[in-house]
């Protein structure tokens, strides 16, 4: 067994988790607490989730240091655009699941969702958090 891969593979999943509870804690406060409409509260709730995934990957999963600012403005900057294009690629997916292949909703959902996982994943250790701009 590869231990390492396997320990990170269980941050990363135990980061996707606690992702999930800022997303929907804080949708749930700006809904709930400051009476903010769903729609924008759900847009917050994704930067605000977004940006704690950020945090939580590059200290926790990846431990990436940055060499400089440039250098940690230019991870940041590919983090945000690779989750825009998870979130491009989830809308297409589903729609192709959904109303092209004719799939259920739910599976089409699940189906999308491994491989927008994946994408992540992949995006965050070969992409975002490359070791050549840490120390």
């Amino acid at each position: 067994m590869n231990w390492p891969v396997i320990y990170k593979l269980t941050r990363y999943t135990a980061a996707g988790f606690f992702t999930t509870v800022v997303g929907f804690t804080s949708f749930w406060f700006l809904i709930g607490s400051l009476n903010v409409e769903a729609n924008p509260a759900n847009a917050a709730s994704i930067f605000l989730a977004v940006f704690f995934a950020y945090i939580v990957n590059k200290n926790f999963v990846f431990k990436s240091k940055c060499s400089s600012l440039n250098a940690l403005v230019k991870e940041a900057a590919r983090f945000f655009l690779s989750r825009g294009a998870a979130i491009l690629l989830e809308l297409a997916g589903l729609f192709l699941f959904y109303s092209v292949l004719n799939f259920g909703p739910l599976v089409s959902k699940i189906a999308i969702s491994v491989f927008v996982l994946l994408f992540n994943y992949l995006s965050a250790q070969y992409l975002i958090f490359k070791k050549s701009e840490v120390i």
